[in-house]
C-alpha cells in the first residue's frame, strides 16, 4: 500500500478532522495527490472500456472530484484504489447510457485511442496543482533561515559548497549543514 492510500486509510479511521475547513483543506490535499499517482491508470482504464480520450479526460477529473467530495463528506473508503476503479466504472456505464444513440467506437478507434496519451500540459487541473506546488515551496522557501535561503539561491546559481562558505564567510561543513537542513525543510512542505 503506497504512503498516500495509508494516509487515506489513516485520516478515516482517525475520523477525519473536526472543522470543515480543516477536513476541506486534507481531502483537497489527499485527492490531488490521489490524482497525480492514479489519473493515468484510471484515464487507460476508461479508453480500455471504449470511452473516447476526451470523454476519459472528463471522467477521470470527475472521479477524483468524487473522491474529494466523498472525503469532505467523511465516507468510509476501505481500499480507496478500488474505490476509483469503481467510480470511474460506473461514470463510464452512465455516460454509455446516457449516449446510447451514438454509435459505439470501432476497434481500430479504440486501438488508437489506447495508444494515446492524456495531454500532460494545458489542463486547468494540471495548471492548479502545478500552482499550488509553486505556492507551497515559495512559502517553505520564506520560512527557511536567512543563512538557508542564501545558501539555496547560490547553490542554485551553480555555486560550489567551497565558492558558498567564502561569499558566506562561514566554514564548508556549516554550508553543507544549511542545505541539508533547507532541503529536508523543503521536502517536509512538498510532502505535506
Amino acid at each position: 500500500m503506497s504512503d498516500l492510500y495509508f494516509d487515506i486509510a489513516t485520516l478515516i479511521a482517525a475520523g477525519l478532522p473536526a472543522s470543515r475547513a480543516e477536513l476541506a483543506v486534507k481531502a483537497r490535499d489527499l485527492a490531488a495527490r490521489c490524482y497525480r499517482e492514479d489519473r493515468d491508470a484510471i484515464y487507460r482504464y476508461l479508453v480500455a472500456l471504449g470511452t473516447n480520450p476526451a470523454e476519459a479526460q472528463d471522467l477521470a477529473q470527475e472521479t477524483f472530484l468524487k473522491l474529494y467530495i466523498a472525503l469532505c463528506n467523511r465516507t468510509q473508503i476501505e481500499n480507496v484504489r478500488a474505490w476509483l476503479f469503481t467510480v470511474a466504472s460506473r461514470l463510464a456505464l452512465n455516460q454509455r447510457r446516457w449516449w446510447r444513440y451514438r454509435p459505439a467506437a470501432s476497434e481500430e478507434d479504440v486501438a488508437r485511442w489506447m495508444r494515446s496519451e492524456p495531454d500532460p500540459q494545458g489542463t486547468p487541473e494540471k495548471a492548479l496543482l502545478d500552482r499550488e506546488a509553486a505556492l507551497r515551496l515559495d512559502a517553505a522557501v520564506r520560512g527557511l533561515s536567512r543563512q538557508q535561503q542564501a545558501c539555496l539561491h547560490l547553490r542554485a546559481d551553480g555555486f560550489r559548497y567551497r565558492e558558498i562558505a567564502a561569499i558566506l564567510g562561514v566554514s564548508l561543513a556549516t554550508v553543507a549543514e544549511f542545505l541539508r537542513r533547507a532541503i529536508a525543510a523543503l521536502k517536509k512542505a512538498m510532502h505535506e
